[in-house]
């Protein structure tokens, strides 16, 4: 699954639509992804004679961008955490089925967001917890400056493994893994850096390491 270490930003224009069976018809919807991505703005301009083909045509594109865009079966590992959560609870706020998969039941998540307990390093529970996922929005990740490195490779390096195998493996095409700036941060300063920094020799601690480790798994 190719990727690459960016900043995207999706940004979602509604249908919009107005029907004048006088003057005539426009409909127009704009999607954006970025500045890697594209840009989708189908317009319909149609005579008042053609006000009925007019609106078909509007109500498809309307449910093409209900059926690719919102209600997503969407898999958030991690869901439980900071960042997770918030990923979690909004997509579940635009009418995504959103599951998140942690090491235990999380309370404070909406009561419409599926909770898989698994621990990622379990490879078949999360390839089965990824079955049958639109998106996986890989967050889970444990943090810190010191601690036992088995645990940070275990859980950063072959839980990025076990996502991006089950992803490959069950047919889901969109993985969103979120990595840190301390991939790129060695021992020296670094200012006004973008995504095209180089990796360092060295690290301070083994969650930097780790984490590079994984982002780079998710580029390949």
């Amino acid at each position: 699954m190719p990727g690459m270490r960016a900043n995207v930003q999706c940004h979602k224009g509604w249908v919009r639509g107005w029907y004048n069976g006088c003057g005539g018809t426009i409909n127009e919807s704009r999607f954006q992804i970025g500045g890697r991505g594209f840009i989708l703005t189908p317009v319909i301009l149609s005579l008042s004679k053609e006000r009925d083909h007019a609106l078909s045509v509007f109500i498809c594109v309307h449910l093409w961008f209900q059926y690719f865009f919102i209600n997503m079966r969407i898999l958030v590992t991690g869901g439980g955490g900071f960042l997770g959560s918030c990923i979690a609870k909004k997509l579940h706020a635009r009418g995504d089925q959103v599951i998140v998969l942690g090491r235990r039941k999380y309370t404070h998540l909406d009561s419409g967001i599926e909770s898989i307990v698994c621990d990622i390093r379990d490879k078949e529970g999360v390839s089965s917890a990824v079955e049958g996922c639109d998106a996986v929005f890989h967050t889970a990740a444990i943090p810190g400056v010191w601690g036992d490195y088995e645990k940070y490779h275990g859980i950063n390096v072959e839980g990025t493994c076990h996502v991006i195998e089950a992803c490959r493996s069950n047919g889901v095409k969109k993985l969103i893994f979120t990595s840190s700036p301390s991939v790129v941060f060695g021992e020296s300063d670094l200012e006004n850096v973008d995504e095209s920094a180089p990796y360092p020799d060295s690290y301070l601690c083994h969650y930097s390491r780790t984490k590079a480790e994984a982002e780079r798994l998710v580029i390949e």
